[in-house]
């Protein structure tokens, strides 16, 4: 559980986040974006094997880029998604205990699911946007509010409805993610500090064999996944009676 928290909390705001960023910007641009918008989602179309794949080269100890970027500035070799020990553990130099917040590894899986999912947030973030009326904005702009106060002032409150269905539906989505962290990790149970919880529940059928434990670990999973379902239902209602 606590893995799963880390995986989840750590994708889910940072997501909404870049998300609304990207797609404010784009709202604000004319000409292009369409085709902006178009190269923001492909990350999310894109398959996650293939793009895990890819995202596993990089951060390979021996020839991926990222230590081949870290050696240009100065700084040693990581292990990266081999590596189990705590990021707030490296960053201190020892300082903190090595099993304090995510490990390194998960959070190169977490930074790769920032990236996969964000480009679903813009495209239903920026829908809402345009679909936001433009005397909001007009009036806002006309009592000499700036781009931050509108974004936060005015945009972020009309779009309150879109930014709960979508942290809802990335927790739930993100609750269900198994390929990135499989591929990413080749398949590997070494590490427990990757191991969300659909991954533990199919590494205890599939690798260990215990069929009852894995299945009990499936059955919580399911059990989040329907609150989470049922709570999105009951905002869509609310929603709606408000419209």
């Amino acid at each position: 559980l606590r893995v799963t928290a880390y995986y989840v909390v750590g994708i889910v705001p940072a997501s909404l986040a870049l998300g609304f960023a990207i797609a404010y910007a784009l709202h604000r641009v004319g000409p292009g974006r369409a085709l902006l918008r178009t190269c923001f989602f492909i990350p999310y179309i894109t398959s996650t094997v293939a793009a895990a794949m890819v995202w596993r080269a990089l951060f390979n100890p021996r020839y991926g880029v990222a230590n081949q970027l870290l050696s240009w500035i100065g700084l040693p070799p990581q292990r990266w998604l081999l590596e189990s020990r705590g990021v707030l553990f490296l960053l201190t130099g020892g300082w903190i205990p090595s099993d304090w917040g995510p490990s390194l590894a998960l959070c190169c899986i977490i930074l790769f699911d920032i990236w996969h999912l964000s480009g679903f947030m813009v495209v239903v973030f920026l829908a809402a946007l345009q679909a936001m009326p433009r005397e909001l904005e007009e009036a806002a702009r006309l009592d000499g509010a700036g781009s931050v106060t509108l974004a936060i002032r005015i945009v972020l409150p009309a779009v309150r409805p879109t930014l709960l269905f979508l942290a809802v539906a990335g927790m739930c989505k993100t609750l269900q993610s198994f390929n990135s962290i499989y591929t990413l990790t080749q398949g590997s149970a070494v590490l427990p500090e990757t191991q969300t919880l659909i991954y533990y529940a199919y590494a205890q059928f599939y690798e260990f064999g215990y069929w009852g434990y894995g299945s009990a670990v499936a059955v919580i999973l399911t059990v989040l996944i329907i609150m989470l379902t049922a709570l999105q239902f009951r905002m869509l209602d609310r929603g709606r009676s408000v419209s």
